[in-house]
């Protein structure tokens, strides 16, 4: 795995843009798609791209919506009950999870 370290989140989605990366944003928002969905769909609707970042906000705020408005799909991990949110550990488990060999 190469690390790189940037100054903000525009100098990254550059350089993932550059590299052909489809970048999405874990977060519950009204434009939102199921985690289920986008990776059954994601060949389908991004058939040239070469790789997928995913970007998770904090346990707090999530992820600020200026980031949500420059990513790809904004992409949630569906779920019952009256809790809305995962903690960011568990979010990037299950990310891992459902969409580490697409």
């Amino acid at each position: 795995m190469n690390l790189q370290e940037f100054e903000n989140f525009v100098g990254a989605l550059e350089k993932l843009r550059a590299e052909n990366f489809c970048v999405v944003a874990g977060e519950i928002a009204e434009n939102a798609i199921s985690i289920v969905d986008f990776r059954e769909k994601f060949f389908q609707k991004f058939p040239e791209k070469s790789g997928l970042a995913v970007v998770l906000g904090n346990e707090v705020t999530g992820v600020e919506n200026s980031t949500l408005a420059l990513v790809d799909a904004v992409v949630e991990v569906p779920g019952t009950g009256v809790k809305e949110s995962l903690n960011v550990g568990q979010a990037a488990a299950i990310f891992c999870r459902e969409l580490g060999e697409m």
